[in-house]
């Protein structure tokens, strides 16, 4: 991956962290079916770009989201696009029990940039859980009002964040089954190892087996050029660091 630069900015940051009460490996293979869901009305399609397995073992993924979350008023004013393009790059290690995906947008980033970072990992108390950090820098150009941006940004996403835990929750429930309480910890951790030593690579990302096919959720394939699509392939969208002076470096 090629080295990306941002421009010299305050960011405003902000984490939080939760749990799934699924093990890792389960969460890892929801990952990839989390869109659609009751909470996922916003994404417009997600087309798988690149898929491939590392040297080191680790499968990596990038894909190309777009999303409709709209503008607040005043924000109108600056740009009247309703639909963002969202490169999304993820790391499956499943040796050391870890997938990590990173987020940003290359559409309207002028207006404000959004940077996320997902790192779940099995637990280490309970192997019937999987930990979940989310973390999110919010930066913006626009002169006068790039506090008030990056507040907005940082507001929206608290909230977009609660309602993407849920939507997740679903989708493994609807793929697992419910979740199994601390007391059944004991009698899964045996038949849990024994699932994880038959799962080939594949099914941590289906989408290995067919990759470049298109999901569309209610309208046209982000590769139709009617919705812009075919211009956002061709932009760059390799990610490596973010060198963010004056806050911290991201590194990918």
């Amino acid at each position: 991956m090629e080295k990306v630069e941002v421009e010299t900015q305050k960011l405003n940051f902000w984490e939080t962290n939760h749990i799934h009460s699924y093990p890792w490996y389960q969460v890892a293979a929801g990952y990839w079916w989390r869109y659609p869901n009751q909470h996922s009305g916003h994404v417009f399609s997600v087309d798988t770009m690149e898929t491939k397995i590392q040297q080191d073992g680790q499968l990596y993924t990038r894909r190309l989201i777009i999303k409709t979350n709209p503008l607040p008023s005043w924000g109108k004013h600056f740009f009247p696009a309703r639909r963002v393009a969202v490169i999304e790059e993820s790391i499956v290690d499943p040796k050391g029990h870890k997938l990590i995906w990173y987020t940003r947008n290359i559409g309207l980033n002028k207006f404000m940039s959004t940077v996320e970072k997902a790192t779940l990992t099995q637990s280490h108390t309970n192997q019937s859980e999987t930990d979940v950090l989310k973390q999110v820098w919010i930066g913006s150009s626009i002169i006068g009002f790039r506090s008030a941006i990056r507040k907005f940004g940082i507001d929206r996403y608290k909230k977009n964040c609660v309602l993407a835990t849920e939507g997740f929750e679903t989708v493994l429930t609807n793929a697992f089954g419910p979740s199994k309480d601390e007391s059944n910890t004991e009698n899964t951790k045996s038949s849990e190892s024994e699932k994880f030593s038959q799962i080939n690579m594949s099914d941590f990302c289906p989408v290995t087996k067919n990759p470049g096919e298109a999901q569309t959720f209610g309208g046209k394939k982000s590769a139709d050029p009617g919705c812009g699509g075919g211009e956002n392939k061709r932009a760059d969208i390799s990610l490596s660091k973010f060198v963010l002076r004056e806050e911290q470096k991201i590194l990918l």
